[in-house]
């Protein structure tokens, strides 16, 4: 009667998050985060993210944003504000995340700026909606990549 019972955990409160309105993205994160957490090679944990998780394209964008002409004062604002992010592997997971977090934030305007469909770009028509006619041109045909709108 009064007696603790042994080997039952603890109930511990949680922080008011429900696990089920995280994104997919959001969920990969947090794991990510916990391994950076308790394991001891933390820039093994960081490299991984950079290869493997969902914010794994963002390295390679920023290593070669050189492959793209920013053709207007708005898209080379863009281009200034994303090199001011740099994600490598010796940084915190946070600060990866963090670098990560704002380059999503500009890729949406880096989208619908670029010229994005090759054989049409490579034909001269360009999109309408990039408010000037070479807003954001690939200097050549690595440059173009396909990405999946649900993922942003």
């Amino acid at each position: 009667m009064g007696r603790e019972r042994r080997g039952s955990l603890p109930r511990f409160r949680t922080s008011g998050l429900d696990a089920e309105r995280l994104t997919d993205n959001e969920k990969k994160k947090r794991l990510y985060g916990l391994f950076y957490d308790i394991c001891v090679d933390k820039q093994a944990v960081c490299q991984h993210y950079l290869q493997y998780s969902p914010d794994a394209f963002f390295p390679w964008l920023l290593e070669n944003l050189h492959l793209y002409q920013f053709n207007t004062p708005q898209a080379k604002e863009l281009h200034q504000s994303m090199k001011a992010n740099s994600i490598r592997a010796d940084m915190a997971m946070n600060v990866i995340q963090n670098n990560c977090d704002n380059l999503r934030a500009y890729l949406d305007s880096f989208l619908k700026m670029f010229q994005d469909d090759y054989p049409l770009a490579c034909l001269g028509v360009k999109k309408e909606e990039s408010n000037s006619k070479d807003a954001i041109t690939a200097t050549n045909s690595d440059a173009f990549f396909v990405y999946d709108e649900s993922l942003l």
